[in-house]
């Protein structure tokens, strides 16, 4: 029978399990083999978390910033390495945890070595050759974003053009960005903006370990990105995550977010140029009418023509006026069309749309357009403006009327605010 009274907390459990770890000898000296993934270097404290596996099993590890400073090369993912330290329960968590103080190499991992053959291939080949980089606009009209329509690469993205230049339509092509149907998934959302002729093509995904990457070291669709008529921009993973298509694309972004700002230009920078471009018109023109003055003066002194150059003065000055008047209406002309069209966008603005009544029906990670891709009892999921219904499909009512889409016509556009995913 259960004994209440003696009943451990969970802080006295984990205190427990810890100092039995500690008090082995064996575990606090240790020297373990195995091959470095998912390695992050913690900008503020310096200190370093990485897996270490081997083909059966792994651990968790961490390397504070004081050891780590000691190495003589840079941990990278796929190194196969000897670590040494001691083994340790981290109490907050529960967590097992060795704790690394001194790391050899000892050569790199078969996936990882793989990723630098295949780099070297195509590096010899030229695709990543800057001779082959696309330009990308200065100031594009729509772009085509390849991604999980659910992960936080996309928020940060749409986030990033609504603040900087929120006139910029984005078409969402959703995929998968890891497993086994990611590479066809990515493959064909090229071939989709190449053929919509969009501006630029960016694709992107939140970080991960060298496995959850792995989708975009592949041969087939690195050289897809590089026969691509429209410029690609690549941000998969965080900064420190390099993968083949980082290489081939026309631009390598380190975040979703710095993908966002490549490819728009800042509304209030533009702002300021254009009022900038006033100032300089003004001046040229006071200096030019001003030396203009001067030479009449001159010659009014010299000939006595005072009348004639009195009313070339007048002229003159009319002239200014005139110019003037222009340059500031043009100036302000455009600086009304810019609020016009921003007001204009930011009443459509796709974050919008679920707060004007509209849902997304979610299936399997994938968005619903059809009566075709659910059947009775299977569930979905709801997404309104302020949550998720988790919903079953109890009867399907099919109307004949509703316009369908196929493969060619996927995609929809985020920036004019009317329909999200793809149709």
């Amino acid at each position: 029978m259960m004994d209440t009274n003696r009943a451990l907390t969970v802080k006295q459990l984990n205190f427990y399990a810890k100092s039995i770890l500690d008090s082995d000898r064996n575990l606090r000296s240790v020297t373990v083999k195995g091959e470095i993934s998912g390695f992050h270097f913690h900008e503020r404290s310096g200190h370093a978390y990485f897996v270490l596996k081997d083909e059966y099993s792994s651990v968790r590890t961490v390397m504070f910033a004081s050891y780590l400073s000691a190495l003589s090369f840079v941990p990278e993912n796929g190194m196969k390495v000897f670590v040494h330290g001691k083994v340790s329960l981290f109490e907050r968590d529960g967590q097992f945890q060795f704790y690394a103080d001194s790391i050899t190499a000892q050569g790199i991992g078969e996936s990882y070595a793989k990723f630098l053959a295949l780099k070297e291939k195509l590096e010899k080949e030229g695709l990543f050759s800057s001779r082959f980089k696309k330009p990308i606009p200065k100031y594009p009209e729509t772009v085509g974003v390849i991604t999980s329509p659910t992960g936080a690469a996309i928020q940060d993205f749409i986030n990033i053009v609504s603040r900087r230049f929120p006139s910029l339509k984005i078409v969402l092509y959703p995929v998968n960005v890891q497993g086994e149907n990611a590479v066809p998934d990515v493959i064909r959302a090229l071939s989709y903006f190449d053929e919509k002729h969009v501006d630029v093509v960016v694709i992107t995904r939140g970080g991960g370990s060298y496995e959850d990457l792995a989708v975009f070291n592949d041969e087939a669709l690195a050289r897809k990105v590089f026969l691509m008529k429209t410029p690609v921009v690549s941000a998969v993973g965080h900064e420190i995550d390099f993968t083949i298509v980082d290489f081939v694309a026309d631009l390598r972004a380190p975040t979703p977010s710095a993908a966002a700002e490549a490819v728009t230009p800042d509304r209030e920078s533009l702002r300021a140029s254009l009022y900038e471009k006033r100032t300089i018109l003004e001046n040229i023109l006071k200096n030019r009418i001003e030396n203009e003055r001067m030479r009449l003066s001159i010659s009014f002194g010299k000939i006595d023509i005072s009348a004639l150059l009195k009313n070339e003065s007048l002229r003159l000055d009319a002239f200014y006026d005139k110019i003037l008047a222009a340059a500031k209406t043009s100036c302000n002309s455009r600086i009304s069309d810019l609020e016009y069209y921003t007001a204009k966008i930011n009443a459509l603005n796709p974050l919008s749309v679920l707060s004007r009544g509209f849902s997304i029906s979610i299936k399997d990670s994938k968005t619903l357009n059809s009566v075709e891709e659910i059947k009775e009892g299977d569930k979905f999921t709801v997404i309104l403006k302020d949550g998720e219904i988790d919903c079953a499909a109890e009867k399907i009512r099919k109307t004949d009327n509703l316009r369908r889409g196929d493969e060619k016509n996927r995609g929809d556009i985020f920036g004019n605010g009317e329909r999200i995913g793809l149709s």
